[in-house]
C-alpha cells in the first residue's frame, strides 16, 4: 500500500461523488495494486493435449476523499491480461452514484475557477496551513454565488459583495422560497445572510489578501473556512433538488 497522507495528491481525472452531486479531482488518501493469478485453457491439442496458460488479474484501488462533502469514496480499477486488446480499465466507485440523482454541480454551477480554488483550500488545510485558503474560500463563495445568479438570470451589480448576493438569491431564487410559510427557517437564514457581511472584513483585513500584519490564528482560519463550505453546501443541496 502506498500512503499519500504526505503530499495528498489528488487524482488527475474529475470523478463523480458517490455521497453527493459533485464532480472534481478528489484528495487520494492511499492507495494500492494487487495483482491474481489464474491458468486458463489454452489450446487443446491432439497431440500434446490440453495446454494451459498462467496470466495475471490486476486489481488497482485507491481510497478517496470529496474535497466537496468531505466523505470516502472507494474506486478499484479492473484489467486482465487474458486478451492483448483489453486496455480500458473498467473502474467500480462505492458508494455508486445514484443515476436518479441530479447531475453533478460542474454542469450547472461549477466552473474552472471555482473548481481550482476548492482544490486550493483543501491543499491548505491540509498541509496545516489553513490561513492560506481564507481568501480562497472567499473567493469561491463570492464566484459561487455570482454563477447561481446569472444561473437563473437574476440580475446584480457586478461589484456587489457576498452578503448582498446570498440575500438577493434569497430574495429571487425559486428554489429558495419554499421557507416562506416556515418563518423560523426564514429568520434562521436571514440571520446567516447578516452573518456573511462579516466575511468581507476578515478576509480583507486578516488574511493573506492584502499582505495583512495581523492574520487569523489556525483555529479561527479553520472555521472561517467551514463556515463558508457550509453556506456552499447548503446552496448546493437546494439548487441542485
Amino acid at each position: 500500500m502506498v500512503d499519500s497522507q504526505e503530499k495528498y495528491n489528488l487524482t488527475t481525472e474529475k470523478i463523480q461523488c458517490g455521497h453527493c452531486p459533485t464532480k472534481l479531482p478528489m484528495r487520494i488518501i492511499c492507495q494500492g495494486t494487487e495483482s491474481v493469478p489464474y491458468t486458463w485453457l489454452f489450446d487443446n491439442d491432439p497431440v500434446h493435449g490440453e495446454i494451459y496458460n498462467t496470466d495475471c488479474d490486476d486489481y488497482t484501488w485507491e481510497v478517496l476523499k470529496c474535497l466537496s462533502c468531505s466523505k470516502v469514496n472507494v474506486l478499484q480499477r479492473f484489467s486482465s491480461g487474458e486478451w492483448e486488446a483489453f486496455e480500458e480499465r473498467i473502474d467500480f466507485l462505492y458508494p455508486s452514484p445514484d443515476p436518479h440523482k441530479d447531475k453533478p454541480l460542474e454542469l450547472r454551477i461549477m466552473n474552472d475557477v471555482i473548481e481550482q480554488l476548492i482544490t486550493d483550500v483543501e491543499d491548505s488545510i491540509h498541509k496545516n496551513k489553513p490561513i492560506n485558503g481564507v481568501d480562497r474560500i472567499h473567493t469561491s463563495l463570492h464566484t459561487y454565488l455570482k454563477e447561481a445568479c446569472a444561473n437563473e438570470n437574476i440580475p446584480y451589480p457586478e461589484n456587489d459583495n457576498i452578503h448582498k448576493l446570498f440575500k438577493l438569491l434569497l430574495k429571487r431564487h425559486p428554489k429558495l422560497q419554499n421557507t416562506v410559510d416556515q418563518p423560523y427557517v426564514s429568520n434562521f437564514l436571514n440571520s446567516v445572510a447578516n452573518m456573511t457581511s462579516q466575511l468581507d472584513p476578515i478576509r480583507n483585513y486578516t488574511s493573506l489578501a492584502h499582505g495583512n500584519k495581523n492574520l487569523l490564528e489556525n483555529d479561527e482560519a479553520l472555521f472561517y473556512i467551514d463556515v463558508v463550505r457550509l453556506v456552499i453546501r447548503y446552496l448546493h443541496k437546494k439548487l441542485m433538488s
